[in-house]
C-alpha cells in the first residue's frame, strides 16, 4: 500500500503567484480529485475530475495526453507539485 502524502508543501515560487485563498482552493480540489487519498491523481481520477468539471465529451486519448503533459516525472500520475504546475498553466491562460 502506498502511504498518502501527509503534507502538501507549497514552494515559495507558487506562494508568490497564488493567494492563500487560491492555494487553499487548489489543495481542496486536489484532495477531492485524489479519491483514493494516495497523494496523487491517476488517470481514472483525472478522467472523473475532468468529467465532473463538465468535460464529458473528452476521450481517453485526450485525457492521457493532458495527463502526460503535466506528469513531469512520468510516473503516470499527477502529484501535488505537478498539479500546481497545471494550475499555474491554466491561470496563465495556457490551457
Amino acid at each position: 500500500m502506498v502511504e498518502p502524502a501527509t503534507s502538501y508543501e507549497v514552494p515559495f515560487t507558487y506562494r508568490k503567484r497564488f493567494s492563500t485563498e487560491q492555494i487553499t482552493e487548489m489543495l481542496n480540489s486536489f484532495k477531492s480529485f485524489d479519491t483514493n487519498s494516495n497523494g496523487s491523481i491517476d488517470v481514472g481520477e483525472f478522467k472523473n475530475a475532468l468529467q465532473g468539471m463538465g468535460h464529458g465529451d473528452i476521450n481517453d486519448d485526450q485525457i492521457q495526453g493532458l495527463l502526460s503533459k503535466y506528469d513531469k516525472n512520468s510516473d503516470g500520475t499527477i502529484d501535488w507539485i505537478e498539479f500546481l504546475d497545471m494550475m499555474q498553466g491554466i491561470k496563465s491562460g495556457g490551457d
